[in-house]
């Protein structure tokens, strides 16, 4: 057998395994290319490869759409990405390339790039360099990511927390976030400063904050902190002392919360805030003290007003008896008094002479003035002794019996006479008969040229009746107002207008009696209006028993 074709057949098999694996490979090397042409186009990211000898470099269509370019409309050239690097990133992100090609430092970095629009997008890149023999770099391949959105977030994030950092600050409040698994506790700068510590001066533990409680307030502190991490209470707030650096104690008003519980219902979380409520706790217990001074002021004012109160009433009780006694005691002798002097002037009157007829009627009228008073007195002193029980009574009926007894005067003195519509009270009938007798005579009684006009009227009041007499006599000056309510007090002489006296001033006494106020507004010449109150509702005032 010739060996020469043996040899062949041999070199022939080889030649086509070797193609075989050869379509083999470029079989491979073309799905390889395919999985790797998808997944650039699939993935978010757009790639770049930069050959850096001759400053070319390629940008996938991704990674041009991120900058909003077409795939023909960016420049290959390396300084086109440089020019469009943010002016204040540029010097940092060449300086890391520099410092991944000459040193194989990792390059992965953050930065803006110019986009189409002339905005900027926010570009996380990623990349590789290949080194020669000589240790040059020749290429260098990566991928770009835009990070636009996030940025933007961590931005609000950031400008959200530091709002909230500076109005927390602004407030005097600092926060605490507790972790109730390893004790750790973050203290904000503003907790730490509001005890007049730096941040490096107090350390991330519960201790920190117990330590520093003062010692009459721990136990409180922690009843309050264990009801609210034990779920009895919503909130966990209270009041207590902390001591500060400087060895001085702040009041703070603690707030928190548990934000996290495990599956059993176990605290894991709290966060809360500190409040410095100094000056309010100061201004409080200054605010105390003051009370408790006022207080006792008044206790000893109320006392002393008692006790006077006391020796008035008993005072009172001793004048009214007084003049009860006094009053009844004179009758019996004025009344021989005055017989006796009726009697003289009846049997001797024709043999005397003038002057002692004339000396007679002075006798005569003295006694008789002196019986008006008595009687007058005796009235005074009678309307807190024997007033009579208090009972619903029509106010325009006791006017009415009033009227009719004083109608001869009335009619003497040619006067016009009115009235509203007036309510029922609570009152002492016979008191309240005697009250609208004296205001209506008085009207009578100080009377000017004209005839006189008197008017009755009422208004209501929330608590009470306010009740007036208005006439156009003679008037008061306003010196007098309080003057004419006070027993004996006259204005005039007795030969002008009569009287003794005492008729306002049992006026004020039954006003009193039915828990009201009596005054009066006038104008000299131009008539006076008296005004006096009687309660609405009976439960107001509870009328003295009758004696």
């Amino acid at each position: 057998m010739d060996p020469q074709p043996l040899e062949l057949q041999r070199l022939n098999a080889l030649l086509s395994e070797k193609l075989r694996k050869l379509e083999q490979a470029e079989a491979a090397l073309r799905e390889s290319q395919e999985r790797y042409t998808l997944a650039v186009q699939g993935s978010q990211d757009g790639i770049w490869d930069w050959n850096v000898l001759t400053n070319e470099v390629y940008y996938s269509p991704r990674c041009k759409a991120i900058l909003g370019y077409q795939d023909h409309e960016l420049d290959t050239q390396f300084s086109v990405f440089e020019s469009r690097l943010h002016p204040a990133d540029r010097d940092r992100i060449l300086a890391a390339l520099t410092a991944h090609l000459e040193q194989g430092v990792p390059y992965a970095v953050e930065y803006r790039l110019r986009a189409k629009g002339g905005d900027y997008r926010w570009i996380y890149a990623r990349g590789q360099a290949i080194w020669d023999a000589q240790g040059q770099p020749t290429r260098m391949a990566g991928s770009i990511s835009d990070i636009t959105e996030r940025k933007q977030v961590e931005e609000a994030l950031r400008a959200s927390e530091a709002r909230w950092q500076f109005a927390l600050e602004g407030a005097g409040e600092g926060v605490w976030d507790w972790n109730l698994q390893t004790q750790e506790v973050f203290f904000s700068h503003q907790w730490k400063a509001m005890l007049g510590y730096g941040d490096p001066e107090i350390g991330p533990h519960r201790w920190e904050w117990e330590k520093r409680i003062h010692p009459a307030d721990r136990e409180q502190c922690h009843a309050a902190l264990n009801r609210h991490l034990q779920g009895e209470s919503a909130l966990y707030q209270n009041e207590h002392r902390v001591r500060c650096k400087d060895g001085s104690y702040k009041w703070i008003l603690n707030r928190g919360q548990v934000v996290e519980r495990d599956d059993q219902g176990r605290p894991l979380r709290m966060i809360g805030t500190h409040t410095d409520i100094t000056e309010r706790h100061e201004a409080e217990e200054a605010l105390r003290q003051v009370n408790e001074q006022l207080e006792s002021k008044v206790r000893e004012r109320t006392r002393a007003l008692e006790e006077r109160a006391q020796d008035l009433e008993r005072s009172n009780a001793e004048l009214e008896q007084f003049a009860y006694v006094a009053s009844h005691d004179l009758q019996e002798p004025l009344r021989t008094i005055s017989s006796f002097t009726e009697l003289l002037a009846l049997e001797y009157r024709d043999r005397l002479g003038s002057e002692a007829n004339e000396y007679i009627e002075f006798i005569v009228d003295g006694a008789a003035r002196m019986q008006q008073l008595i009687k007058d007195l005796l009235t005074y002193s009678q309307v807190g002794r024997r007033g009579k029980a208090f009972q619903s009574i029509s106010c325009t009926t006791v006017l009415q019996s009033v009227l009719e007894s004083l109608s001869l005067a009335i009619a003497e003195g040619e006067a016009q006479v009115s009235y509203d519509p007036l309510p029922v009270v609570q009152a002492d009938p016979s008191q309240l008969y005697q009250l609208f007798q004296n205001l209506i005579g008085n009207a009578l009684k100080f009377r000017g040229q004209p005839p006189p006009q008197i008017h009755i009227g009422v208004q209501r009041y929330p608590s009470e009746w306010q009740f007036y007499v208005r006439d156009n006599g003679i008037g008061i000056s306003p010196e007098y107002f309080d003057q004419i309510f006070v027993i004996f007090q006259r204005l005039h002489r007795r030969q002008t207008y009569e009287g003794t006296g005492i008729g306002l001033a049992i006026c004020r006494k039954i006003v009193q009696r039915h828990g009201g106020r009596i005054w009066v507004d006038s104008t000299p010449d131009q008539g006076a209006c008296f005004y006096f109150t009687l309660p609405v509702d009976p439960s107001v005032y509870t009328p003295q028993p009758a004696s």
